[in-house]
């Protein structure tokens, strides 16, 4: 009986934990998404300055 409860206590340990982890590779991904949705802001940015200066060239 207390073998099987503390299979069942690390198994629910572990469980935590995984989704845990998961939780944060969420989050990365969250940040990573914001990061590149920044970068095409700013390529977006980019070319239409380079379009305002080929326009006074």
């Amino acid at each position: 009986m207390a073998k099987t409860i503390t299979v069942f206590y690390f198994t629910q340990k572990y469980i935590g934990d995984l989704e845990k982890y998961i939780g944060d590779l969420e989050m990365y991904i969250g940040d990573l998404e914001k990061y590149i949705g920044d970068l095409e802001m700013y390529i977006g940015d980019l070319e239409m300055y380079i379009g305002d200066l080929e326009m006074y060239i």
